[in-house]
């Protein structure tokens, strides 16, 4: 299902002007509680997508005001199960979550979730973009949102740049695009988050409490980012993070999967979207199957049958059947 909404104070009285835009916020976004917290001019517009439960929210306004999304608020069904993935672009922001407030500068990115409280305040101008993707592709991903929320990324590093271009270039798209391909641009925007924190690292303020989740996130992303080494394994990724090659592997049995079979699974996952590529048609299945990590071309064969039902070459003849 796909509904666009917009919403502007162009539209409202100027009575009791930020009380209706408050109201507005809460019927279609999310339910907060908020005050001004200057006396100048406020103005406000915000368009939002809904795409196959992912949404798309562009925001931008003049006018200090402070938001603060309280206990009360999550058990009401707006806006409560989201983690929201957020670019700013003008004016000074502070997302304040689980401990931690961001001072967020234009062209930085932010996250926070609203099944937990946060406050957020702007100054006079404020404009940026949000992508909302369900909680549970987190919870899939074995990602500890709670690590992640206020920790402002810079679009200067390497990731920040590639995460920020992404949520950008999925808002353009993401309109013209089929419900599968917006749920497909949700999962690899939560695979692009997942490396950027591995990158950059992140603070949390009890490590004890979540070292676990930590290091089976970590360890997630350094499979992830070094798939394509054939000699990577558990005991390679262990001396990596500094534990036991046992302690990783009792990590993912959490998960009821083995480290081997993460790691096949991303490395067949990757042969899949070569195979399918029509720009590596020239590329042989061999190499490919080389370049994805694995030693063995039949242990490779072998596995994508047995993970999709057909063989690698039945699968790229098939791929290149539906582009013809």
């Amino acid at each position: 299902m796909n509904t666009q909404i917009r919403l502007s104070t162009d539209h409202l009285g100027r009575k009791n002007l930020f009380s209706n835009w408050q109201t507005c916020l809460q019927d279609h976004f999310m339910t907060i509680d908020s005050y001004r917290t200057s006396d100048t001019e406020f103005s406000a517009e915000m368009v939002l997508s809904r795409i196959n439960g992912i949404n798309f929210v562009h925001v931008s306004g003049k006018g200090a005001h402070h938001y603060h999304r309280q206990i009360k608020h999550i058990t009401q069904p707006r806006g409560a199960d989201y983690v929201h993935i957020a670019v700013n672009f003008d004016g000074r922001w502070l997302i304040t979550q689980d401990g931690r407030t961001a001072d967020v500068a234009p062209g930085q990115l932010v996250i926070f979730d609203s099944s937990r409280p946060f406050e957020s305040s702007h100054n006079e101008r404020f404009h940026h973009i949000l992508l909302e993707i369900p909680r549970s592709l987190w919870t899939k991903k074995g990602l500890p949102t709670e690590l992640l929320t206020a920790q402002p990324v810079d679009h200067t590093t390497p990731f920040g740049s590639l995460l920020s271009d992404y949520v950008l270039g999925a808002h353009r798209s993401a309109p013209q695009a089929s419900p599968e391909t917006v749920a497909r641009l949700a999962i690899t925007a939560v695979d692009l988050v997942s490396i950027a924190f591995s990158e950059i690292g992140f603070e949390s303020p009890d490590s004890s409490k979540y070292s676990m989740p930590v290091l089976l996130f970590k360890a997630k992303a350094l499979i992830e980012t070094n798939f394509y080494n054939p000699d990577l394994n558990a005991e390679v990724i262990a001396r990596e993070l500094g534990v036991s090659a046992r302690y990783i592997q009792r990590l993912f049995k959490q998960e009821s999967i083995t480290v081997a079979r993460y790691l096949w699974d991303v490395r067949l996952a990757n042969a899949r979207r070569q195979l399918n590529d029509v720009h590596r048609t020239s590329i042989s299945i061999t190499q490919i199957a080389y370049d994805c990590g694995f030693s063995s071309f039949s242990h490779f064969c072998n596995r994508f049958k047995e993970k999709y039902g057909q063989t690698p070459s039945q699968y790229r003849f098939m791929a290149k059947t539906i582009v013809n």
